[in-house]
Formats: C-alpha cells, sequence, structure tokens
C-alpha cells in the first residue's frame, strides 16, 4: 500500500486542488497499482502520465471555445463602432 508520506502528499494536492482527497487517491492506486510506485525504476519518470490523446482532444475542444467567445466578442465591436460612426 501507500507510504504515509505519499498519502500526506496526495491528500495535500487534492485539497490544493479543491478534490476529494478520496477520488485522487483511488486514481494514483489505479493508474500506479496497488504498490504505490509514484515513479517508475529510473526515480524521476512518473508513473502517472496523462494521455496524450485525451489532452489534445481537450486542449482542441477549449481552444475552440476561447476562439468562439473572441469572436462574438470582436463581432460585438464592430456592430457597435458600426453605431458609433
Amino acid at each position: 500500500m501507500f507510504s504515509s508520506s505519499l498519502i500526506k502528499a496526495i491528500t495535500d494536492a487534492a485539497n490544493a486542488a479543491g478534490i476529494a482527497p478520496s477520488r485522487l487517491l483511488a486514481l494514483v492506486e489505479t493508474e500506479c497499482g496497488p504498490a504505490g510506485k509514484a515513479f517508475e525504476q529510473d526515480g524521476r519518470t512518473p508513473a502517472l502520465l496523462y494521455e496524450r490523446h485525451v489532452a489534445y482532444r481537450e486542449a482542441k475542444a477549449r481552444s475552440a471555445r476561447l476562439l468562439y467567445r473572441r469572436a462574438a466578442r470582436l463581432e460585438t465591436f464592430r456592430r457597435v463602432a458600426r453605431l458609433e460612426s
């Protein structure tokens, strides 16, 4: 199982992120295995890595929403500028 220092670190991270510590502990246990090895054998590479295809999909969706909002603001600005001229 996890060492007490790892549990404290996960709990602190969960509290800082505003999520339930039990949920983050469950995620880490699922991804790292019951041994709770946080790092690979080299001691530097995290065992818990994000899935690139999911990160790309999320970033793309958020970028599209941001672009839509910016375009909507620009269109509003153009309408106001036309009214003022």
